[in-house]
């Protein structure tokens, strides 16, 4: 499967971040270096839904910024006994389908591995969550009114073509003095004319800084994109995650202030002292350290985990002699036992009990060695040794190099 690289999304790197990141959108024409439809194609569409157990959180229709109700489409389902009470029904999909109903897919990273990399490498560039969401829309249909999205996207064009209007992202207000809310829908005549005008076709790729109006419409046919959305944190989000951070440490922040008229003066001295303790505590933070913590935690995100644990336990059967072998952890706790000829050692919060010779084995193994099954336990037979390997393979003690 397809994986758009970073560069096939923003171009020049340098430039990307100076001119365009939350500032301005940008245009990139014929983008992708792979086959668009190896990324996601109408066919993958219809394979997901058919699914049989697709629910509505996954799924929504909508025509012309309105939402069709998910009873029109959904019905419960028994699966093993289990009650699903919205399941989506793959006929009544395409019946909206006919009529004029964009299909809006939400999470698509959590079906295609592929999706899950590309999130899981813009939830790394960009330190924040990211989500991959498929637009597919009837020719000559319109899903959305004028709108705005609360984060950054990359619209990746797929099939078909769609024309885009896309007005500056400075603040518009309503005429009543107020911005416009996410979601709300943008009056035509308080935007002016457009920055862009174009139409996307498959391997174009567009980037949107949150918050910037735009409108898009299918033309002569069915048209398919991806919108891969991240959603950059402020200022203002960091240093809540930082004072959060630093607040638990101190027992006198602690407690229920009871909080009255009576009670201003009393909790604004407590207050006032708190804020001081405060201050104390971010003044002693290493700002590298903070940032490196900020970075890990806008990384650890849900939806862009990859996983081989299945095909790693098979893998295990084929070992032998010859295959490396190292230490999974390298935080092993020993114990010896009371009969002296067995040692306990702990990891992934588990004991489990292995004769001394293994022990020393994993000892030398978090230390860094690499050795070969076959030599893991000294002064053993081969034979048993790989067998020694294995069982510490299947409980996630070691792992098997290539």
């Amino acid at each position: 499967m397809y994986v758009p690289t970073f560069a096939s999304l923003v171009g020049d790197e340098e430039r990307f971040f100076a001119e365009h990141f939350g500032r301005s959108p940008l245009l990139r024409r014929e983008a992708l270096t792979g086959p668009p439809e190896e990324l996601l194609s109408v066919a993958d569409l219809d394979d997901c839904l058919h699914q049989e157990a697709l629910r509505t959180q996954y799924l929504r229709l909508v025509k012309r910024g309105d939402l069709i109700h998910e009873g029109t489409y959904t019905q419960p389902l028994r699966v093993q006994r289990k009650y699903i009470p919205d399941r989506v029904v793959p006929e009544r999909v395409y019946e909206h389908f006919r009529t004029g109903a964009s299909v809006v897919w939400h999470s698509m990273n959590h079906f295609r591995p592929n999706l899950r990399a590309l999130n899981a490498m813009l939830a790394q560039r960009f330190a924040t969550r990211s989500d991959s969401l498929a637009f597919l829309t009837p020719a000559g249909q319109q899903g959305f009114v004028i709108h705005h999205d609360p984060n950054d996207t990359f619209v990746i064009h797929l099939h078909g073509s769609k024309r885009w209007r896309v007005w500056p992202t400075a603040e518009v207000l309503r005429p009543d003095g107020r911005p416009y809310k996410v979601g709300e829908e943008y009056r035509a005549e308080h935007l002016g004319e457009p920055l862009l005008d174009v139409t996307l076709r498959p391997g174009d790729v567009m980037y949107l800084p949150s918050g910037t109006p735009h409108v898009a419409a299918a033309e002569d046919s069915v048209s398919l994109h991806l919108t891969v959305t991240v959603t950059p944190r402020t200022w203002p989000e960091l240093l809540r995650s930082t004072v959060a951070e630093a607040m638990p440490a101190d027992p006198e922040h602690r407690g229920f202030p009871h909080l009255t008229e009576e009670t201003t003066e009393e909790q604004a001295a407590a207050l006032k002292d708190r804020i001081e303790l405060l201050v104390e505590r971010l003044r002693a933070i290493d700002p590298r350290a903070e940032v490196a913590r900020l970075t890990a935690e806008g990384r650890d995100a849900e939806g862009i985990a990859a996983g081989h644990r299945f095909a790693s336990a098979a893998a295990v059967d084929e070992t032998d002699a010859s295959t490396p072998v190292r230490a999974a952890h390298a935080d092993f706790s020993f114990t010896q036992s009371a009969a002296g000829d067995r040692v306990g050692v702990r990891f992934d919060g588990k004991t489990v009990a292995v004769p001394r010779s293994v022990a020393d084995a994993l000892r030398s193994c978090a230390a860094g060695a690499v050795v070969p099954a076959g030599r893991f336990v000294p002064n053993a037979a081969p034979e048993d040794s790989v067998k020694a390997v294995k069982t510490l393979a299947r409980l996630g003690a070691v792992a098997l190099e290539p």
